[in-house]
């Protein structure tokens, strides 16, 4: 077609040099043949792109299926979590402990001569046990979703999660062994004692997490200022159009359960990594006391207030309420898109 094209326009001027008057795009047979070679040409390209563009809407239409498809499964596995733990919790006898006694080596680790120790294989991990609070180094992994945590543990529920606490060892490169059992120890060091995860009773209530309150904190750098930020406040409630409720933060201390396979008794947290929830949930270390900490579809990450994904912070847990930035109220919500972007 090309080849074609050249050699008729190639015709045209010399045609039109040799006659020595100039060409008109429809003079001369010669030139009716161009225009109906472009014609032509130009009819097959607005049909090529008339098919791409019925190409391309299939594959939004395909697309936004996977989408919803993938929005129920989330609800469905959802479902299967919360009726899993609901049935574990109701699944013991008359005068059975709901809950397995710690092992004997994890009691030791919280005895306060051990401190020191304790001190040492936190150090070991990148965690700081101060006299008032813990700090643990992390990186922000999400700034513009729902959310379920505030914190999990490398490798655990990062989808859905603010930051993922990585202690010593670099983000993308595992979970340090025991790290989330690590830091409840130096959470109960700051003098805490283990509170009651989110349980279900065998009628089917729901009973809310019970605890001693405990202060939740982001801290990085920006522009050469250290800033430390409420993990509330980086917390969008889409109920209220406002950010999540200050000062509903309490240490429930995860759970133990028995694996029947071993009979050995391993620590939830340090299987699922769970750390700091804004959803309810038995297995992690600190939850919230929020009407809405019992579903899963209230809070969202606060993006403009969020640092970039990949960001380096450290996660605070501290016993007493520190000086934080505060932030201006967030804008209002009027055509309902969510939280601000």
């Amino acid at each position: 077609m090309i080849a074609r094209r050249f050699g008729l326009l190639s015709l045209l001027l010399l045609t039109t040099f040799a006659s020595g008057c100039p060409a008109s795009p429809g003079a001369g047979a010669g030139g009716d043949e161009v225009l109906a070679t472009l014609k032509e040409d130009r009819a097959v390209r607005d049909r090529e792109y008339k098919a791409l563009a019925a190409r391309l809407a299939a594959l939004e239409e395909k697309v936004s299926d996977v989408l919803t498809a993938m929005e129920f499964l989330a609800v469905d596995v959802d479902g299967i979590k919360r009726n899993t733990w609901e049935m574990l919790q109701g699944r013991t006898g008359p005068g059975e402990s709901p809950e397995p006694e710690a092992p004997e080596s994890y009691r030791r680790m919280f005895a306060p001569e051990t401190r020191a120790a304790l001190e040492k294989a936190a150090a070991d991990k990148g965690l700081r046990l101060l006299a008032d609070r813990v700090e643990a180094p992390a990186v922000i992994v999400q700034d513009r979703t729902m959310l379920e945590f505030v914190a999990v543990a490398a490798g655990g529920k990062e989808h859905e999660s603010i930051v993922a606490v990585t202690g010593s060892t670099p983000h993308g490169e595992g979970r340090a062994d025991g790290l989330p059992g690590l830091l409840n120890a130096c959470i109960l060091a700051l003098g805490y004692e283990k509170g009651t995860p989110v349980r279900a009773t065998k009628d089917g209530k729901v009973l809310p997490p019970e605890g001693k309150p405990i202060f939740v904190y982001l801290e990085w750098e920006a522009g050469g200022e250290k800033i430390r930020a409420r993990a509330e406040d980086l917390v969008y409630n889409l109920q209220t159009k406002r950010t999540m409720d200050r000062g509903k933060w309490v240490y429930v201390g995860s759970r133990f359960e028995r694996d029947f396979s071993s009979s050995q008794v391993l620590y939830m947290a340090d299987l699922s990594g769970d750390i700091v929830a804004t959803y309810s949930w038995p297995n992690t270390i600190v939850d919230n006391t929020t009407s809405e900490g019992g579903d899963d579809v209230y809070y969202a990450c606060f993006t403009p207030r969020i640092p970039a994904v990949g960001t380096k912070v450290t996660l605070v847990l501290s016993r007493e309420e520190l000086p934080a930035k505060e932030f201006p109220p967030p804008p209002e919500d009027e055509d309902g898109d969510g939280p601000p972007k």
